[in-house]
């Protein structure tokens, strides 16, 4: 309502007060509309709540809906120190004992290098898997590992690290990605060779830089470290870079193969921009000398510049080769087969000595020991896998072996896989857990926000229909033990039973009226007696077996869906009952929004419309007091006229 601008000024009537009472009494119905907005709003939760737990009901079902549910095994390994193991009946497992022996863990094949300096150079290539690597100027060990991890071809195949082993040296040590012997590889170092050398490299102890009142660089000097005296390069290049007199940049380069120091350093003084350099003689060492360039340009506007020397080296003459350190690297399986096959034709025919037996006995242990695989004996019958895993050696079980197994004194254990009676206990709670929170739901809403409401009787109605509905006997209908045996299916026979308690109890109040109960130990006997009753009763489907009627999974779940889902059938839209529910409430919040606002637009056309009228009264008792007024002042002017007294 808007603000009131007049106090009955005129009239002396409250009329702010009289507008006020009358809109406030023609805006009843609103109160009594926004109740209703928020009864159907109240309503419109509850059949949310019921959705929720209805599709969590049919979650729960899904994991008892079909025969399948109920042949969960479980797997236990008599030592895990040995090995651990899952089965899964969707991939074939039955329930057994296995015996099981641990023969070898799955192993990486590795190539260790005997030690080098980290210092030294390399030369050569060498061939790893298939890749040949050429070594390039410079390189050292480390390097070598940094081209083999990046290498695309061997990044899948090989890693390359380095061990440091003290006093400046260190081993590449390959070992293979992939476990066992799909890992193993072939790698050739025969023409990869250590070369001693010299390498010349800049040395910041004889920098120097002179710079004018304003700054300039007018004079820059760097240096190279000591080499020894003479030294000719094999190969490498010098790199100057500066400003030129004109502004623009230079990049000189100086190749050294075949020169020394003097030689560079006439090179580069005779070179433009102002370079000096000069070779000095190291003054504690007569041995030893350094290569010293100054820059010094007064036309250009600094004399600064930078230098490099990129593998600047002299090699020595000698080379050494590399050697694979064969006590830390993986065995050759090539070399082992060959002293099989030599200590094999050695055998003296017919009759060979027992000494040729040894010999061959011992060749094929070593053979059998470099196999990188992992290695089991199940029942006496030998499987090898390259890693520690075994899959399918039995259908359905995979076998782990435990990293560590081999230090075991005693390598055999015993495997058994069973039922697993818990985790179907587990899915029976987690049915029953769900079927209780729709009831428990519904007991409560109907006190509430859905009394009397027809869709919760139709709800109520459908499940108890099905929880009084038993599932229908395996055997074939025309047997005559059919009727009889069908009444054997009920949930209570199992050990599920509805609680209806004939008294209150405050423990138990009337919400849990009609949820259910799980007796533990009815449904461990039933379930150790009679399994396949139990898996019949719940999990029998005939969605997934035409030949099966529907268990309570089948139809709790089938019942949640048509309930709580929007399908497409026969090309037309089918809407759950919930859900057309919920459609029909919203309408009627909508249909209550669209009077209150229509009652607010007549309650603002009611107060413009009283405010006028008041307004228009206002002013016509103004002039009659008005007029009053005058007529009095008229006749009091009139002559013989007395003004009565007070």
């Amino acid at each position: 309502m808007s603000g009131i601008s007049f106090m009955g000024v005129g009239s002396g009537l409250p009329v702010n007060d009289i507008i006020r009472a009358t809109l406030a009494a023609e805006a009843t119905p609103l109160k009594r509309l926004e109740n209703d907005k928020n009864f159907f709003r109240s309503q419109i939760s509850a059949i949310g709540q019921l959705t929720s737990r209805l599709s969590s009901l049919r979650t729960a079902m899904l994991d008892l809906r079909g025969l399948d549910k109920f042949s969960i095994l479980s797997s236990k390994a008599a030592n895990e120190k040995l090995f651990t193991a899952t089965a899964d009946h969707l991939a074939g497992a039955t329930a057994g004992n296995y015996n099981i022996q641990v023969l070898a863990e799955a192993r990486s094949y590795r190539e260790v290098m005997a030690p080098v300096s980290t210092t030294e150079f390399l030369s050569g290539e060498v061939t790893i898997a298939g890749k040949t690597i050429t070594i390039g100027d410079g390189w050292t060990l480390d390097r070598l590992r940094q081209e083999i991890n990046a290498d695309n071809d061997l990044k899948d195949k090989v890693s390359a690290n380095l061990v440091n082993v003290g006093n400046g040296e260190a081993r590449l040590v390959l070992n293979a990605r992939q476990m066992g012997e799909e890992g193993r590889f072939i790698s050739d170092f025969s023409d990869l060779s250590i070369r001693s050398g010299t390498r010349l490299s800049a040395s910041s102890a004889f920098n120097n830089t002179v710079t004018d009142g304003d700054g300039k660089i007018t004079e820059q000097t760097r240096s190279s470290g000591y080499i020894p005296t003479g030294a000719q390069f094999d190969v490498g290049t010098i790199s100057l870079k500066g400003t030129a007199d004109d502004g623009t940049a230079f990049d000189l380069s100086f190749t050294a193969s075949g020169k020394s120091l003097a030689d560079l350093a006439a090179e580069i003084s005779a070179s433009d921009h102002g370079f000096t350099a000069t070779v000095v003689a190291d003054p504690e060492d007569a041995t030893k000398e350094r290569l010293e360039i100054t820059r010094v340009d007064p036309d250009a506007d600094s004399s600064a510049f930078t230098f490099s020397f990129n593998n600047v080296i002299d090699y020595s003459d000698t080379e050494a080769p590399i050697t694979k350190d064969t006590t830390l690297s993986s065995p050759d399986i090539v070399a082992l087969q060959q002293a099989v096959d030599d200590a094999q034709a050695a055998l003296t025919s017919p009759d060979p000595t027992p000494a040729e037996i040894a010999a061959l006995e011992a060749a094929q242990l070593a053979l059998e020991n470099a196999n990188l695989d992992a290695r089991i004996k199940i029942d006496g019958i030998e499987a090898s896998s390259s890693t520690n895993t075994f899959s399918n050696v039995i259908s359905g079980v995979t076998i782990n072996i435990t990293q560590g197994a081999m230090n075991e004194a005693i390598k055999t254990s015993t495997l058994e896989v069973k039922r697993d009676d818990k985790a179907i206990k587990d899915n029976i709670d987690k049915f029953v857990k769900a079927y209780n929170d729709v009831i428990i739901h519904l007991n409560e809403a109907k006190k509430g926000s859905l009394y009397g409401d027809s869709t919760v009787r139709s709800v109520e109605s459908e499940l108890r229909n099905i929880l009084y509905t038993p599932t229908p006997s395996s055997l074939d209908p025309s047997d005559p033990d059919f009727a009889q045996d069908t009444q054997k299916n009920f949930l209570a026979i199992i050990g599920i039973e509805v609680f209806s308690p004939r008294t209150f109890d405050p423990e138990n109040p009337d919400s849990q009226r009609g949820t259910l109960r799980v007796n533990q130990s009815r449904l461990t006997e039933m379930l150790t007696n009679d399994f396949d009753r139990v898996a019949h009763i719940i999990g029998a489907s005939s969605f997934i077996d035409d030949n099966q009627p529907d268990g309570y999974a089948a139809r709790f779940a089938d019942l949640a869906q048509r309930l709580t889902s929007t399908t497409v059938q026969d090309g037309q839209l089918r809407k759950g009952l919930l859900e057309i529910r919920r459609e029909g409430l919203n309408n009627e919040v909508k249909r209550v929004d669209a009077r209150i606002d229509s009652t607010n637009m007549r309650l603002e056309l009611l107060e413009e419309r009283l405010v006028r009228q008041f307004s228009a009264i206002e002013g016509l008792i103004s002039g009659m007091n008005s007029t009053g007024m005058w007529i009095g002042q008229q006749l009091s002017s009139l002559p013989g006229y007395t003004r009565p007294s007070k």
